[in-house]
């Protein structure tokens, strides 16, 4: 039942991108000014509240790989199989968040 549950929360995770990407480029009422495009988007700020996003989203990132290890066959559920699903899902997650 949670394998099902993978593909929505992989699905949530590209819309999520599809929307942030879309807000970025076609919405021009959003104001740069203030501040450098690094300080708006790329610094992480110190602090509980101001980074609680990037913690939300590593906790996602983190209990999808779960999802998709335990997902697989359990003939197929090994060490540089576990080595293999983390590395590439993680690495996903953090080219989509960067």
């Amino acid at each position: 039942p949670l394998a099902s549950l993978s593909v929505v929360s992989v699905a949530s995770m590209i819309s999520i991108v599809g929307i942030v990407v879309y807000m970025y480029f076609f919405c021009p009422e959003i104001d740069l000014a203030g501040g450098s495009f690094y300080d708006k988007w790329i610094q992480v700020r110190p602090g509980v509240l101001e980074s609680l996003g990037t913690f939300v989203f590593t906790f996602v990132s983190q209990h999808t790989v779960h999802l998709v290890f335990d997902s697989l066959k359990p003939s197929l559920r090994t060490v540089p199989k576990w080595k293999i699903v983390s590395t590439y899902s993680l690495g996903s997650a953090t080219a989509v968040s960067l």
